[in-house]
């Protein structure tokens, strides 16, 4: 039997998801991005946020436990009111967007 061969080191969190990222420019937006979620969501007091994509979409994250960021730091989960969800890969978000601005733009 041919086991898989297991690296000698675990990859960073940090690690290169896509090896041509680094290539286009988009490495370094794309781990800025993720590091500012990583804020929004270790804030204190935490604030709601919507997280908006490529595609224009918004998903509102409620609270900390409304959203997580996988091990790799490529992928971003968003849990709703109603127990479904979404994943979303990193590469696709554009924007994180405080909910108290979008009211204030509201009115």
């Amino acid at each position: 039997m041919i086991l898989p061969q297991i690296p000698a080191q675990p990859r960073s969190l940090l690690a290169e998801p896509c090896p041509g990222l680094r290539s286009l420019g988009r490495w370094s937006s794309l781990t800025k991005m993720i590091a500012d979620m990583r804020q929004h969501l270790n804030a204190g007091p935490f604030e709601p946020f919507f997280i908006v994509t490529s595609s224009g979409n918004r998903y509102r994250v409620a609270t900390a436990d409304h959203a997580d960021i996988n091990p790799q730091g490529n992928r971003v989960i968003v849990w709703f009111e109603d127990g479904s969800s979404v994943t979303l890969a990193a590469l696709h978000l554009v924007a994180l967007e405080k909910e108290d601005a979008r009211k204030t733009e509201a009115a």
